[in-house]
């Protein structure tokens, strides 16, 4: 305590503690002294060092005297006192005190005891008092940080804003720069022989269609494929057939895989940050040899740019990447097959409760009973969730919702339907926020400008960017240089040898089911799900206009190849049964 030593003696003659042992003395309050207020006021006399007072207190008469001279005691020095045992009314041995008022501040009790108020004197200032502020303050604090956290999501959210719509208007306006000219040259000898007409009209495209098929037509697959430079990147929907594609991309660049791959994984972090620190130089060969990438994790941004920046990621921990160029690939399935396919596996798990994994023969395969599967999992999850080992983060989100919730659509279809965990299903997974389902309408906050509002738009989109007309990212472009379609699995896999020049390696059938997912569905079923799903019936459509058109290309150009000259058999990256002779072709 900083002042003089007369303002000392007025504080201490004004503390509470002396108030209230006046009181006491004197009578004026006809109150005990409580435990508390005991405690406290030994605290006192023993930080003072006038315990001797204590005896003293019972025998003075005149209570004003003795609290005065309580009140001009010096301050004591820290120093340890005892007292005799067998002289239990002896006084402490007072210490020799220091000529040191200012010290009186250092004491721990005078927070409690004497505080400044208004008006720089002292006043009454209790324990719970005490707490009773710093509990306001503390709430004062926390709502201050509350204040500063919200203003910062508010900064980041008008950011966010920002950006999605600048991405947004940035694609829409996009316009690819020409194939070099001999790309063009060689692709326009080819394309006066491709009906553009009768592949719109197969697939149920407008005929605006057929100026963009054309566009994709010059832009052969892999024209500007860099060995050196990009990493064929695939983003693995479920229950497509990307675990074979996976395996066998492993087996055409051996090794050279982006760590935390996975043939059927979300992206491994761990696996990359092991491999940081094996290899932590940027121009160690184990980066620049990196060819492929494979994961089930979203490779495109969604929801504005606020979610699934994975590469973005990749390349702030991984400098040795920072110039490579992520190359997209992805697969698309009937619509039909893939909800199917998700509500057998994924969702229901029908292959395990109705004992069918094991099945060889399809004759074996039985009808299902979907109540008793739906009870199974009810059980099953239910169990692993009262189990002293249980999974403490899922299990609290499962029984938040209700384990028999979350499973009810496992006993039908028609409550499949009515949950809508099969209806948009090539929604962000494939390209993005882009292409939109109509129905959802416009949300300009979280995806900027909305560049399909119709089904028209949506197939418009689809042929632009799965075509290949659009760099997603302005520096790395990230566009799609390749896609597979489940159902034409071979195709797809012919396309993609002969364009990026890869010997042909074994075709996996990974993760096969005997018993089909789709025989679980009546013919009802089906024809309510087609009807319900029409865009993503329009994305599948557009997908296969642009696979008829690059597998005519192809084999157009192995045709001419073989008129000038050259031999099937001798024709490099050609797989086997990727080339069909016409009927009463010589070639």
């Amino acid at each position: 305590m900083n002042g003089t030593p007369n303002n000392n003696k007025v504080q201490r003659q004004n503390s509470p503690m002396i108030v209230m042992l006046k009181q006491h003395a004197t009578g004026k309050k006809n109150t005990a002294i409580s435990g508390q207020h005991y405690l406290l006021l030994l605290s006192t006399l023993a930080t003072l060092g006038t315990l001797i007072a204590y005896r003293a207190i019972l025998s003075y008469e005149n209570a004003d005297s003795y609290i005065s001279e309580l009140a001009n005691a010096p301050p004591p020095l820290r120093t340890s006192t005892t007292v005799r045992d067998d002289a239990p009314h002896a006084p402490f041995k007072i210490p020799e005190v220091r000529d040191d008022d200012d010290d009186v501040e250092d004491d721990g009790l005078q927070f409690f005891m004497l505080q400044p108020n208004r008006d720089g004197l002292g006043s009454e200032y209790t324990e719970d008092e005490s707490e009773d502020a710093e509990e306001e303050a503390m709430k004062e604090n926390n709502a201050k940080k509350k204040n500063n956290v919200n203003k910062k999501k508010e900064k980041e959210e008008e950011e966010a804003i920002l950006k999605a719509k600048e991405t947004s208007i940035r694609i829409k306006n996009f316009n690819a720069l020409d194939p070099p000219k001999d790309v063009l040259a060689i692709s326009a000898t080819r394309q006066d022989k491709i009906d553009f007409a009768s592949i719109a009209k197969k697939w149920e495209l407008a005929k605006t269609s057929i100026g963009l098929l054309k566009q994709i037509h010059s832009r052969t697959v892999a024209f500007d494929y860099n060995r050196t430079t990009d990493i064929l990147s695939l983003r693995h929907p479920l229950k497509t057939g990307g675990t074979s594609i996976s395996r066998m991309l492993e087996d055409m660049f051996p090794g050279r895989s982006i760590p935390g791959s996975g043939y059927s994984n979300w992206f491994q972090w761990k696996h990359l940050k092991e491999a940081l620190k094996t290899h932590d130089k940027p121009d160690d060969p184990y980066w620049t040899n990196m060819a492929a990438f494979y994961t089930h994790s979203f490779l495109r941004p969604s929801d504005g740019g606020r979610k699934n920046n994975l590469l973005e990621e990749i390349r702030k921990q991984a400098p040795a990447l920072r110039e490579k160029r992520f190359r997209l690939m992805t697969i698309i399935r009937r619509p039909l097959d893939l909800a199917a396919s998700s509500f057998y596996e994924t969702q229901c798990r029908i292959g395990t409760f109705a004992d069918q994994r094991s099945i060889k023969d399809i004759k074996d395969c039985q009808k299902v009973n979907l109540t008793d599967v739906m009870q199974k999992n009810i059980d099953h999850w239910t169990g692993k969730c009262n189990a002293k080992d249980r999974d403490e983060h899922r299990c609290r989100k499962m029984e938040a919702k209700g384990i028999d919730k979350i499973f009810e659509h496992c006993g039908s279809i028609e409550k499949l339907f009515e949950k809508g965990t099969v209806h948009n299903m090539m929604q962000t997974s494939l390209m993005g926020d882009f292409p939109r389902p109509p129905e959802l309408g416009d949300d300009v906050s979280r995806i900027g400008e909305n560049l399909t509002p119709t089904l028209q738009d949506v197939s418009t989109y689809t042929l632009r960017d799965l075509g290949g007309l659009i760099d997603f990212h302005p520096k790395h472009k990230e566009d799609f240089v390749w896609f597979a379609i489940t159902e034409r699995f071979k195709e797809s896999m012919c396309l993609f040898y002969y364009r990026f020049q890869v010997e042909p390696v074994e075709e996996k059938k990974s993760l096969y089911k005997t018993c089909r997912p789709i025989n679980v569905w009546t013919e009802e079923q089906k024809a309510t799900h087609i009807k319900n799903e029409d865009y993503d019936y329009t994305v599948w459509k557009a997908a296969n206009a642009i696979m008829d058109i690059r597998m005519e290309d192809m084999r157009l150009e192995i045709k001419a190849r073989i008129q000038a000259g050259e031999k099937l058999e001798e024709i490099p990256y050609v797989g086997h049964g990727c080339y069909e002779r016409e009927p009463s072709s010589s070639d």
